[in-house]
């Protein structure tokens, strides 16, 4: 079972290098620091689990032949890897708040708060382990010492994917507004729900409008939205599987294979984030806009433009007319102009011909 679990933590793990490469390709392409940040977690949470891979074989295989062998058994290499580990552990927590007060600057003492009960227990569990008596008793409480500390890391990284997520949607929605703002906001809108009819249809419609503008963010954005949306989902299932562990009385710890599939899981969305990046048939760059050298080669007015990046995100000409506030007939005097010079006769050709332009 040992060699099975060691197999499947390798397999995992090979994925965080083709997340991080694609990451070190978007930060290449994008020059946005916040990547840069992601792709520091990535590379440290990286090195933890590789440790611990590197533990669980010398633990499970070395030790294990050696005495088989009627070799006298030497923990020292295998407390030197633990020792490691742990550090490592408390290293990827810290990038992870780090990058969070990077990216969320208005609420860092929130993000410290949440991240300070972890510290505690991390500090606590270190301590227990280097003094005999106390490692002997977290030993005989080690179900619960598991649980607190799952639960510790469940809070933090909920805080983390919930702001995330929240720091993302500002970029739709706008900066958050005061208090009264939003209780006149809501007043009306429950009023407005009233008075109307057909609410399954405006739920529908605010449901395709919040879609459409979110194919519509920035790739980094959109990174940050997807990575908060898995860290959300990650809570509830590692909660779950560790209390089952808990309530079934197992001795075994649950926390590296959750580890894994964490990691996995932020790989797995930086891998599609990056397929989206370079499958996007134009050449906007990360502005909004169409890029310098495509405007610059076909002299493309600032209407045009805006007119071009909508197209790129598949809009018809009468919901080009109604984003832009203008009449169908400009709209499609404007692309006329734009097919003219670029000299193509239609939508796919002129995407087409901007993908040679992305930057």
């Amino acid at each position: 079972m040992e060699h099975i679990l060691i197999l499947l933590y390798a397999l995992l793990l090979g994925t965080g290098f083709a997340g991080t490469s694609m990451l070190i390709i978007l930060y290449n392409r994008l020059k946005d620091n916040r990547v840069l940040y992601i792709i520091g977690i990535m590379v440290l949470l990286s090195g933890w689990l590789l440790i611990h891979l590197i533990a669980q074989y010398w633990q499970s295989v070395i030790l294990f032949r050696g005495v088989q062998q009627g070799a006298q058994q030497d923990n020292t290499v295998y407390g030197v890897l633990t020792g490691i580990n742990q550090l490592l552990g408390l290293l990827v927590y810290i990038a992870v708040l780090v990058g969070l007060m990077r990216i969320d600057k208005k609420r860092r003492k929130q993000a410290a708060a949440a991240f300070l009960p972890l510290v505690l227990w991390i500090i606590l569990t270190a301590a227990a382990q280097g003094i005999s008596s106390l490692y002997r008793f977290l030993s005989i409480v080690q179900p619960f010492s598991i649980l607190i500390s799952v639960v510790l890391v469940c809070v933090f990284l909920l805080y983390t994917g919930i702001r995330l997520r929240a720091v993302s949607l500002e970029k739709i929605a706008g900066p958050p507004q005061d208090k009264k703002n939003l209780q006149n906001k809501k007043q009306s809108q429950m009023q407005n729900q009233k008075q109307s009819p057909t609410q399954s249809q405006s739920r529908t419609q605010s449901r395709s409008q919040f879609k459409s503008q979110l194919s519509q963010l920035r790739t980094t954005d959109l990174l940050i939205y997807r990575l908060g949306i898995i860290t959300i989902l990650f809570v509830p299932a590692a909660l779950t599987a560790v209390i089952i562990f808990f309530l079934l009385g197992s001795s075994s710890d649950p926390t590296p294979i959750l580890n894994y599939m964490f990691y996995t899981a932020w790989n797995v969305i930086s891998i599609i984030v990056f397929f989206r990046y370079i499958t996007q048939p134009s050449a906007l760059v990360e502005d909004g806009g169409a890029s310098e050298a495509f405007i610059k080669h076909y002299k493309i007015t600032k209407r045009e433009g805006e007119i071009i990046d909508l197209i790129s995100h598949g809009l018809t000409n009468k919901e080009i007319a109604s984003e832009l506030n203008v009449s169908l007939t400009t709209v499609r005097t404007h692309i006329y102009n734009v097919f003219k010079k670029a000299e193509v006769q239609s939508r796919v050709e002129l995407l087409r011909m901007m993908s040679g332009y992305r930057e």
